[in-house]
C-alpha cells in the first residue's frame, strides 16, 4: 500500500465499527470501506474481456481450444499455394496464356521476367510479376523475393536461352519443378498433383 493510500484509509479503519449484530450499520460500514479503497486503487478492477468471450463472438460460448480457433479463422482468407513462372521473354504464348487463366482458380501465379513488365495479354493471367534483373544484386534481391513467397511448383516453359533463369532452375526455390511447352488440362492436372491439390473429378 502506498503512502497516500494509508493516509486515505486512516479516518476509516480507525473509526468504530458497528456491533455484528447491527447489519445495517455494519452493511453501510462497509460500503464505505470499499468506495475508499476504489478511491486510492486498491480492491478489484474492471477486467477485458476475454479475447473469446459472448461480448466480442456472439453466440454460444465455450473456453476449448476448438472454438478458440474457429473464432481467430472464421473471417480468415485460404491462402493459395503460389505458382511461379520464370520467363526467358516477357510475354506468355497464346496457347499458354487459356491454361494459366484456368489454374488461377486454383493457384496465385507469380512470373519473373528481366525488367518485370509483360506484355499486356500475359499479365492478364498473372497476379505478380518480379524482376529478374541481370546484374548479381538485382538477382539476388529477386531470389529473396521468391523464396519468401514459398512457390509450390516452378513451371519453365523454356530454359537454356537466359542465364539467370537457368540459375534460378538450379537453386529448386519449390518442392516441385516442371518443365514443359504443352498446355491443356493434362497441364493442368500434372501441376495440381505437383502441388499436392485433390485431383478434378471426372466429367
Amino acid at each position: 500500500m502506498t503512502p497516500a493510500a494509508a493516509r486515505a484509509l486512516q479516518p476509516l479503519l480507525a473509526a468504530e465499527w458497528p456491533a455484528a449484530d447491527d447489519t445495517e450499520a455494519l452493511t453501510r460500514q462497509l460500503e464505505l470501506a470499499t468506495l475508499a479503497a476504489l478511491s486510492v486503487g486498491i480492491g478489484p478492477r474492471a477486467e477485458p474481456p476475454h479475447r473469446d468471450s459472448p461480448a466480442r463472438y456472439p453466440g454460444p460460448y465455450s473456453e476449448s481450444p476448438s472454438a478458440r480457433e474457429r473464432a481467430r479463422t472464421r473471417n480468415r482468407t485460404p491462402v493459395m499455394p503460389v505458382l511461379l513462372l520464370p520467363l526467358e521473354r516477357p510475354f506468355i504464348p497464346g496457347d499458354m496464356v487459356a491454361t494459366l487463366r484456368k489454374l488461377r482458380e486454383s493457384f496465385r501465379v507469380v512470373a519473373t521476367c528481366d525488367g518485370g513488365v509483360l506484355d499486356p495479354a500475359s499479365a492478364t493471367v498473372v497476379d505478380h510479376v518480379i524482376s529478374l534483373w541481370r546484374d548479381p544484386k538485382g538477382f539476388k534481391h529477386a531470389v529473396r523475393e521468391i523464396a519468401r513467397l514459398r512457390p509450390a511448383v516452378e513451371l519453365y516453359l523454356t530454359i537454356g536461352g537466359a542465364r539467370e533463369v537457368t540459375a534460378l532452375a538450379g537453386l529448386r526455390l519449390a518442392p516441385a519443378q516442371l518443365f514443359s511447352s504443352r498446355s491443356g488440362p493434362a497441364l493442368i492436372e500434372e501441376i495440381r498433383q505437383a502441388a499436392g491439390l485433390a485431383t478434378a473429378a471426372p466429367r
